[in-house]
């Protein structure tokens, strides 16, 4: 295959032009051939270590720059993948983009991020943008109004994992945390600091991780023999836009509290900025928050929160994204047994 000849000496002055450097000229100017070039290239096995070595580094010297387009257009594989998530302000939310932007660049594949802002709309226009520029697989934290987009990607036919939130129903991949048990382990932190009259500052209820972990809410209430009081739960906007009035009436109202479980911690954060409007007499508030985001981030603030164990959501979703996209690569097609991954949760406390 290879053909062994006097590799011509690279004169990168030569080269400096502002053309595209082409596989042939590779091939000029080591002296070896556009076929074993392109094989070298491509890491095929034909080709010697040696050569192949020479070669990609005669290339990165002249700056060639590989042709994806034109690659994907003949292997039908474009190496990319799409996130789409619902706020990148909520670090949480970036956190994830962090782990499965590492993990596709450690595999081959290039990223691209769209933020939905919780908007059904907004979400149906990124799932069309990904389908067109024919993206491998999707990543997708669904905003749950609905499923017709969902279910658009389905009918497309594309590789998709949902992470942080599902459909129960059988039949979509999904990748979450033990939102029910969440919600009960943040109770009972609470009840176990003497709280009785936990305030729920909770996401609304269309939003699956919402709905399970007030679930999870009940539930520590009736084991530990403490009365659901409907009025501590209350709804705020998922990206706490009403959280303020929220606080507001609850304070002024005639509405007791004595400890805050919040459905994010990026909510809780605000909480605890918020409560001290109201004087001291909440400084000392127990707050417990969901997602740990403080694992990766140095902050003045004490409160707990309710943690993945182990490795992260994202870094599941990819990895098992990447079964599926090999899968669907290889022709073995896709599994027809969905996704269902649910991760386990604790408690992990900040002072």
């Amino acid at each position: 295959m290879e053909n062994i000849r006097v590799k011509a000496v690279i004169n990168n002055s030569a080269i400096s032009n502002n053309k595209a450097v082409s596989m042939r000229d590779i091939a000029k100017a080591t002296g070896y051939s556009v076929n074993t070039v392109s094989h070298a290239l491509k890491d095929k096995k034909d080709i010697s270590e040696k050569t192949k070595e020479y070669i990609k580094k005669t290339a990165a010297e002249m700056g060639f720059i590989v042709d994806s387009v034109a690659s994907s257009l003949r292997s039908g594989v474009t190496r990319t993948i799409s996130v789409i998530i619902g706020d990148i302000f909520n670090p949480h939310f970036g956190m994830w983009v962090r782990d499965i932007e590492l993990a596709a660049f450690e595999n081959g594949y290039t990223t691209f991020i769209i933020n939905t802002n919780e908007d059904e709309t907004h979400e149906r226009n990124a799932i069309i943008t990904s389908i067109s520029k024919r993206v491998d697989g999707i990543i997708i934290c669904p905003t749950q109004i609905g499923r017709d987009n969902i279910d658009m990607i389905k009918t497309a036919n594309i590789p998709y994992v949902l992470i942080g939130r599902r459909y129960r129903s059988e039949g979509y991949n999904y990748v979450i945390c033990d939102d029910e048990k969440g919600g009960e382990l943040a109770v009972n932190h609470l009840i176990s600091k003497g709280c009785r009259k936990i305030l729920f500052l909770n996401g609304p209820e269309y939003i699956s991780s919402a709905k399970e972990r007030l679930e999870g809410y009940k539930k520590a209430l009736k084991d530990n023999s403490v009365r659901f009081k409907k009025e501590l739960v209350r709804t705020v906007d998922i990206k706490a836009e009403n959280l303020k009035n929220i606080i507001y009436e609850t304070v002024n109202g005639d509405i007791e509290f004595d400890g805050i479980f919040a459905f994010s911690d990026i909510l809780a954060f605000e909480v605890i900025a918020e409560l001290k409007k109201y004087g001291d007499r909440y400084d000392s508030l127990p707050v417990i928050g969901f997602d740990n985001v403080m694992e990766n981030l140095v902050l003045p603030v004490s409160m707990s929160t309710v943690a993945v164990k182990g490795e992260s959501l994202a870094s599941i979703a990819f990895n098992r994204l990447g079964e599926m996209m090999k899968s669907r690569k290889d022709k073995n097609g896709d599994s027809t047994e969905p996704i269902e991954i649910i991760s386990d949760v604790e408690v992990v406390e900040y002072r």
